[in-house]
């Protein structure tokens, strides 16, 4: 059982590198280099994986809400609504 679950992890984590793998160009002004340089030499990656790292946490971040947060936005949304209604 074992060596089937490790054979279809290693199956999935090849097929994972060979679909995922994409180049994307950026044009960076030198300061904007040297600071993505820097974070990424402080934060142990190359500069590569951490502006994809950045990139995704950001995206997370601003594109995530929690449960508090939500709750607020469905209240004013009701609130809007009845608003709307009058």
């Amino acid at each position: 059982m074992a060596l089937i679950d490790l054979q279809n992890t290693f199956a999935y984590n090849c097929v994972q590198v060979i679909t995922m793998t994409k180049t994307v160009t950026l044009r960076l002004k030198d300061d904007e280099y040297q600071a993505f340089s820097r974070a990424a030499e402080g934060a142990h990656r190359t500069l590569s994986n951490y502006v994809t790292w950045a990139t995704l946490s950001y995206l997370r971040s601003e594109t995530t809400v929690d449960d508090q947060e939500m709750g607020e936005i469905l209240g004013e949304s009701t609130d809007l609504r009845k608003a709307v209604k009058r």
